[in-house]
């Protein structure tokens, strides 16, 4: 069986493995509960009860190879009210532009992951994210070790290399009043330890090892968020900025600063199509380590292959509801790299486009699964996601 065949077979059976999950993992079961007595009675405050959810994870970033891994996610117990109604893919087009229909505060969530990929790539992980006080705090932190096998480009030439190392991410942010803006700060902690495989000729290779650092960055971070849910939107808008300052004196090895900004637009322009916009950018300045300058990130590019100073992308994607629980979707998108080293001299256009399929297999939350067929300038890659792809 050729490649082309394997990979439609693995993409056929990923698909029979996530929709059973999809709909055997349960619905909320709960009480009605009066929240000053604690008596059950109809009408009052609804107590849903918690949700394991194992899913297994299809690694599919060709940058890392290919892989599979499992996850394990517990969905906190919440409060129900009238807010948090199930988010329906298919709804009058009035109720998603009014503002009054499914905006869901993110769930709270606990989980554990761990993968491997046939490139050498491995990775175990715990993660945990939260809602408190009515969604005026928001907080996402996580915990990991990975060993990566994956390439980088000097000068338009590939050098493989693995990086082994510990991470700590910390997100805490705050809502502003009543309004949709959040600020808050982020921590990065990386411990790693780096070889890079250089080959000269066909049998001359020279190797580049033991090359241990430690990177700490600290950022400040303001965003806007108007999502009718986080998982795959059917409306609203994201603008996030980070600044990022990375410091000697803050326990790092580097000193630089960095800064992305992200926009991401959702619109229900039929109560069966959601049309997507997005930008992105960033920059550096100063010292950074190889993997902290940015690159292109589109489905159909592999990650660290167009990287630079200086990044900023563009891509469009319109999702077609089939029905409520399946959709088809097709995207486009481009990149742009700009640089005044050589070690990063890159293609000047960079296009990448697909399509994709979904499968709604957790309702209640608004989390969509499905699998995207994207083609690069130099290959055509297959990738399944959780969420949305952005």
């Amino acid at each position: 069986m050729n490649t082309k065949k394997l990979t439609i077979l693995f993409i056929l059976i990923s698909l029979m493995m996530l929709i059973p999950i999809g709909i055997v993992y349960g619905e909320d079961k709960g009480t009605t509960v009066e929240p000053e007595s604690g008596t059950t009675e109809a009408g009052k405050t609804k107590i849903l009860g918690g949700k394991w959810l194992p899913v297994p994870i299809f690694l599919t970033e060709p940058a890392f190879g290919y892989g599979l891994g499992v996850g394990v996610g517990y969905f906190h117990p919440r409060k129900d009210d009238s807010k948090t109604a199930p988010v329906s893919p298919i709804q009058d087009s009035d109720t998603a532009f009014s503002g009054r229909s499914t905006k869901k505060p993110p769930p709270t969530i606990t989980g554990v992951a761990g993968g491997y990929t046939d490139k050498g790539t491995w990775f175990a992980g715990v993660g945990h994210s939260a809602s408190w006080r009515q969604d005026t705090i928001r907080y996402l932190g996580a915990l990991a070790y990975a060993d990566i096998n994956s390439t980088i480009y000097v000068i338009d030439s590939p050098l493989d290399f693995v990086i082994q190392g510990a991470a700590m991410f910390q997100d805490l942010k705050f809502r502003l009043g009543s309004s949709m803006f959040f600020l808050g700060g982020k921590l990065l902690y990386l411990e790693t330890e780096s070889d890079f495989k250089i080959t000269i000729g066909e049998d001359f290779p020279l190797g580049i090892e033991d090359l241990k650092s430690r990177n700490v960055g600290i950022a400040l971070n303001g965003s806007f968020d108007t999502r009718d849910n986080t998982f795959t939107p059917n409306s609203g808008q994201l603008i996030e900025l980070d600044i990022w300052r990375h410091d000697e004196a803050i326990g790092g090895d580097y000193d630089y600063w960095k800064g992305t900004f992200k926009l991401l637009s959702f619109h229900q322009l039929h109560k069966r199509f959601v049309l997507g916009l997005r930008f992105e950018a960033a920059g550096v300045d100063g010292r950074a380590p190889f993997y902290g300058y940015p690159w292109v990130n589109l489905r159909g590019i592999p990650a660290l292959r167009y990287q630079g100073r200086r990044t900023a992308v563009g891509e469009v994607e319109g999702r077609f509801n089939v029905t409520e629980r399946w959709a088809l979707l097709g995207f486009v998108g481009a990149g742009v790299v700009g640089t005044e080293y050589r070690l990063f001299e890159t293609e000047d256009d960079i296009y990448a486009g697909g399509v994709g399929g979904r499968y709604h297999f957790m309702p209640d939350e608004g989390l969509w699964l499905g699998v995207d067929v994207a083609h690069g300038p130099e290959d055509l890659y297959w990738y399944i996601s959780i969420g949305h792809a952005w």
